[in-house]
């Protein structure tokens, strides 16, 4: 789950975390969700263990928002 400025969280039977944010100026939001997720996707396809994974999809999801979905 994202949790906008605060970073993502995830959880599953034995731990729950919350993966920080970096601080970014935010341009546009829209379709930040869909940068982190595709990073995330492809971490779990490869075996990357989740809050792993989200820390990987969340440098994409910053460049997005900051770059105004360009």
């Amino acid at each position: 789950m994202t949790a906008g400025a605060r970073g993502a969280a995830s959880s599953d039977t034995d731990h729950t975390a919350l993966v920080p944010a970096q601080h970014v100026t935010a341009i546009n939001t829209n379709g930040a969700g869909d940068a982190l997720l595709c990073t995330l996707a492809a971490g779990l396809a490869h075996k990357v263990p989740l809050p792993h994974a989200i820390a990987e999809g969340l440098p994409p999801q910053h460049a997005w928002c900051e770059s105004g979905g360009q």
